[in-house]
C-alpha cells in the first residue's frame, strides 16, 4: 500500500472564466493532525499546492491497450491538470499531472467543487459538485465525494456470500475482481463492466476492483444528463485508469 506522503485528496473551487488562465488555489479535504511522521504528515504535492489547466492536444497512442482490464487510450483532445507544489515542505515531489476529455473541463460552472484524489493503491478519481449535486465523477470514484444523491461501494456482504457458495467446493476460492453497486436515490445495480442509467445519471464501469498487494481501483464513470456528456466521462475515467499519474521529483 502507497504510504499517506504519496496519496493525495485535494479540493479546488472553480474560479469565474476571467480568473481560470492563471494558477487556482488547491487545499486539502481534511487537515493533517501533525504526528510527527513525515510518512504520515505529508502529502504527495504538499498541503496547498496549485492547480494548472492547459490543453494537451491528441491523445498519443491512442488505441493502445494499458493496464490489467485492457482499456484503451481514447482518440481524443485532452486536458492536462497539473498541480504544482507550493513549497518543498511536506511535498513530496514538486509536481503531479495527469489528463482528462477537454470537454470535461468546459463542462465546469463557477463555484462548483472539483475533488481530485490519489488512492492508497495509486489510482487516481476526480468529481465535480455543484449544489451538493454531482455533475461528473470518473476513475477511483469511491475515494471522491458523490454529492447528496449518490453511492458506490463494493458490495463486500454479496461477495462475501458468493464466495461462500464457491468455497463448499475449493476453500481457496476467493473473486479476483469484485464489483461495484452504484446507487442513485431509491436505485441500485451491481456492475463489473459495462453501462446503464439510474434515475438522471449515465453509468458506465470499466471495471470493478482488483484484488492484491496494493490492488488496482475500480474504474467508473457517472454524469448527470444534460450536464456532462457520458462519453466525456467515460472517455475521461479511461484516460485516469491507462495513463495514470505523471510526477517531477525535485
Amino acid at each position: 500500500m502507497i504510504p499517506p506522503c504519496g496519496t493525495f485528496d485535494y479540493v479546488a473551487i472553480v474560479p469565474d472564466p476571467e480568473d481560470r488562465p492563471g494558477p487556482w488555489p488547491v487545499r486539502l479535504r481534511e487537515p493533517v493532525e501533525l504526528s510527527g511522521d513525515s510518512l504520515a504528515d505529508s502529502r504527495l504535492v504538499g498541503i496547498a499546492p496549485r492547480l494548472h489547466i492547459t490543453d494537451a492536444g491528441l491523445t498519443p497512442d491512442a488505441g493502445v491497450s494499458l493496464g490489467r482490464a485492457g482499456l484503451v487510450r481514447p482518440k481524443i483532445l485532452r486536458a492536462q491538470l497539473a498541480l504544482i507544489a507550493s513549497e518543498r515542505d511536506r511535498a513530496g515531489v514538486s509536481a503531479a499531472s495527469f489528463h482528462v476529455d477537454k470537454a470535461l473541463i468546459s463542462a465546469l460552472r463557477p463555484r462548483d467543487v472539483l475533488n481530485m484524489t490519489r488512492t492508497c493503491c495509486g489510482g487516481l478519481g476526480m468529481s465535480v459538485i455543484r449544489d451538493g449535486e454531482l455533475v461528473v465523477a470518473v476513475g477511483a470514484v469511491m475515494a471522491v465525494p458523490l454529492g447528496n444523491n449518490v453511492e458506490v461501494q463494493i458490495p463486500s456482504d454479496l461477495v462475501d456470500e458468493v464466495e461462500a457458495v464457491f468455497k463448499k467446493r475449493d476453500p481457496d476460492f476467493v473473486l479476483p475482481e469484485l464489483p461495484v453497486e452504484v446507487r442513485v436515490g431509491d436505485q441500485g445495480r451491481v456492475l463489473y463492466v459495462g453501462g446503464r442509467q439510474l434515475e438522471q445519471y449515465q453509468v458506465w464501469v470499466g471495471h470493478g476492483f482488483y484484488r492484491g498487494i496494493p490492488g488496482v481501483d475500480e474504474c467508473l464513470a457517472l454524469s448527470l444528463i444534460g450536464k456532462c456528456p457520458a462519453g466525456t466521462a467515460q472517455r475521461s475515467a479511461m484516460l485516469l485508469d491507462s495513463d495514470g499519474l505523471s510526477m517531477a521529483r525535485w
